[in-house]
């Protein structure tokens, strides 16, 4: 069984802070002249036991920066020979777009690409699959590998049945520099109708408690592991603002698969602090809306089982239930009186319009599109299965120059 870990990388401007392009808002994107979180990412797999490969995906948050993000990941590359790292940056990915072309999915080409969370996780089962492995094993680049046996963990199981279902999506989860797994914060007053980490504790119930394996609402993208025989069947969605890992596990169960949760799969997670906060809750604005209106709208598919909110209790379906728009409306109302005096208000007064506004009509226009994306998906990974045209373009030549 060939396995493949996939690290997707996110740069900006050395300030830190993207230009806002709405899909190029990512939770935090390392400044171009830093060295980020990288590094410790790749030092701790090299104490990782097992035979598997590493893709690196570089995405850039300004097009100009694009050229320095190959440098700097095909400077990785070397300096980690020894982990066999594969570099996907834009030069890949017009060896991609030439070949789709060939192929006559060029109408696909705008929905694969290194510009927001679904494409760039797309990415992560496009990449492996064109180089013939069995299992992709999603990491991110702020973590920190600490179990030698994290590979045999990740595809244990895999491709066997659990309880009678076959188990061919799995997620671990997160342990924080304090040692916990959970977050222990207590939610601002403004926040009594977002209470997210609160539903997401309530999802991670299941860790440390018998069996090992439990059917799960929430997924991690960065500690995933996907059996070919879904990641050639399902794909993420191009529109999600970002939560694509547990947007995922809606898509997958759209098409009658199950998502377990390994209580025994874990990574060190070491994110920096998020420096754009008000974007990234405009994101899970858009993006909850849009959720709920996609389930809505999955209730005309004939041909895709029905996913309900309740289905995905506790978390994400709290906030996919008709009431989502409501709650971020007040929510945002709320925040911006909390921060009348620290310069907030005015921002949050703007995504209180996004919420009754914006994402709802952003929601209705493009809730058809995953559908139409997903039909194709299918043909189109078994059209690149393993391309010897590709193949050719995919290993990134590890010679930097200078």
């Amino acid at each position: 069984m060939k396995k493949t870990v996939v690290v997707p990388t996110y740069w900006t401007k050395s300030t830190g802070k993207p230009t806002d392009k709405f899909y190029n808002i990512y939770d935090h994107p390392t400044a171009i002249d830093d060295t980020g979180t990288i590094g410790k990412c790749l030092d701790s797999l090299r104490g990782v036991e097992g035979d598997f490969d590493v893709v690196l995906l570089g995405s850039a948050t300004e097009p100009y920066l694009e050229p320095k993000v190959e440098e700097r990941l095909g400077e990785l590359a070397k300096e980690y020979e020894d982990l066999n790292i594969t570099v996907f940056t834009t030069t890949q990915l017009n060896s991609l777009h030439t070949r789709m072309q060939q192929l006559e999915m060029d109408d696909l080409i705008d929905k694969v690409s290194l510009n927001g969370y679904g494409n760039i996780r797309n990415l992560c089962l496009i990449v492996p699959h064109i180089l013939g492995s069995d299992v992709a094993i999603l990491l991110d680049d702020d973590e920190v590998v600490t179990d030698k046996q994290f590979v045999e963990k990740a595809v244990e199981g895999l491709g066997e049945e659990v309880d009678g279902r076959p188990m061919l999506a799995k997620t671990g989860y997160y342990i924080h520099e304090d040692g916990s797994y959970l977050r222990h914060t207590k939610a601002q007053w403004s926040d009594i109708f977002w209470e997210k980490k609160r539903q997401m504790h309530d999802a991670l119930k299941a860790v440390g408690v018998p069996p090992r394996f439990s059917p799960t609402s929430m997924a991690l993208g960065g500690c995933m592991a996907l059996h070919k025989d879904i990641f050639t069947q399902v794909s993420f969605d191009p529109a999600i603002t970002r939560g694509e890992d547990i947007d995922y596990v809606i898509n997958a169960k759209m098409h009658g698969f199950e998502f377990f949760l390994d209580n025994e799969l874990s990574i060190l997670h070491l994110p920096p602090p998020k420096l754009m906060q008000t974007l990234v809750f405009r994101a899970d604005i858009y993006r909850f809306i849009y959720e709920h209106r996609k389930l809505e709208y999955l209730r005309s598919q004939v041909d895709l089982k029905p996913v309900r909110a309740k289905d995905l209790d506790p978390y994400p379906g709290y906030f996919l239930r008709q009431s989502v728009g409501a709650r971020a409306f007040v929510t945002c109302i709320a925040r911006a009186f909390r921060d009348m005096f620290r310069g907030g208000f005015g921002a949050h007064m703007r995504l209180a319009k996004v919420s009754l506004v914006d994402a709802p009509r952003y929601a209705k226009e493009r809730c058809n599109d995953y559908f139409t994306f997903q039909r194709r998906w299918p043909d189109f990974m078994e059209s690149i299965r393993e391309d010897p045209g590709l193949q050719q373009h995919v290993p990134m030549d590890r010679e930097v120059t200078t």
